[in-house]
């Protein structure tokens, strides 16, 4: 039997399934799609490249983990702080070239509901199916660009605890 993976190892497992989860298809309780794009795949990342942008998808994350933020010792349990950095790429329309000429939202339109969208599937699940004490998202970046891509970018920090004798 394998060993066990640690708990940061599981925290990119679960957001990447989480965030795979995403569909056009899922009402919130008016009866309205709680989201507003679908990803195609959803794939961890070491490094962020414009070649991981296949176009054979329309919609893909791309989930790289941080830098470890911080961590405490208390009373026999151990408390960690883990970053990850989330791109959510959905291929451009054709350019908006006329102020009046929007029938295709803006790239800056398409950025925020991706943005909102993985914020809101986040919040909802923020404790990763019981892995996590808490996930919360602490920063937004809606002006970075890829050509071809409309991007929704967020940085997230992942609260996590074990008993010490345990192990992360």
């Amino acid at each position: 039997m394998p060993a066990a993976e640690s708990k940061h190892e599981r925290i990119a497992a679960a957001l990447a399934t989480l965030l795979a989860g995403i569909t056009t298809t899922e009402l919130d309780g008016a009866g309205v799609p709680k989201y507003h794009y679908a990803p195609d795949a959803v794939a961890r990342v070491k490094w962020f490249d414009e070649r991981d942008l296949a176009k054979e998808y329309e919609g893909l994350i791309l989930i790289r983990a941080d830098p470890d933020v911080g961590s405490e010792e208390a009373a026999q349990t151990y408390t960690q702080i883990a970053g990850f950095t989330i791109v959510y790429a959905r291929q451009a329309g054709r350019a908006v070239t006329k102020v009046f000429d929007q029938d295709l939202p803006l790239a800056a339109t398409v950025s925020a509901r991706l943005i909102r969208d993985m914020k809101r599937r986040i919040i909802e699940n923020y404790k990763l199916a019981g892995i996590a004490e808490n996930t919360e998202v602490v920063n937004e970046q809606h002006d970075v660009a890829w050509p071809g891509w409309d991007l929704g970018v967020i940085e997230i920090r992942v609260t996590y605890s074990w008993a010490v004798a345990e192990g992360p």
